[in-house]
């Protein structure tokens, strides 16, 4: 029970992160119009993957019993990376931050470890599982692969 509260906590902090990462490319689109659209297929996708994030949540709820504690992440890990977007949103809405550096935030937590290894989070054999991972995985790899372009136009 004690691993099942603890997968749990986690989740439900990373469906709270994928939320505030959302949050961070709204405001950035309505903060920097001549990239309005790059930063709203962002949030989007962020926003279907909290979707993804609470299904797998609903799933460990439901069948605690195909799941397992993978890599020791903590709630209070991804409370304080959450903490950290806030401020950066915050920056963003009063004008104190240039485009440019949002473009590297946001590639650095499409890099960071909670992203690319939410994965490891938890592991099952359950199919559905599985799925949404590999569908989360791929969609942060594309999330990447968008910000690393955008970033060259800076250099």
């Amino acid at each position: 029970m004690e691993n099942t509260n603890r997968i749990l906590d986690v989740i439900t902090e990373i469906s709270r992160l994928e939320r505030t990462v959302a949050l961070l490319y709204s405001t950035c689109a309505k903060t920097y119009p001549k990239t309005e659209d790059l930063w709203k297929k962002l949030e989007t996708e962020e926003r279907n993957q909290v979707k993804y994030v609470e299904q797998i949540l609903d799933q460990v709820k439901k069948e605690p019993e195909k799941f397992l504690p993978g890599r020791n992440f903590t709630a209070r890990a991804v409370e304080t990376v959450i903490s950290g977007i806030e401020k950066y949103i915050s920056q963003i809405k009063n004008f104190e931050m240039p485009e440019k550096r949002a473009v590297s935030i946001a590639k650095d937590i499409e890099h960071s470890l909670l992203e690319t290894n939410f994965f490891d989070v938890v592991s099952s054999s359950d199919k559905q599982f599985n799925t949404f991972i590999r569908t989360l995985a791929s969609e942060t790899k594309n999330h990447r692969d968008i910000l690393d372009e955008q970033m060259k136009q800076y250099m």
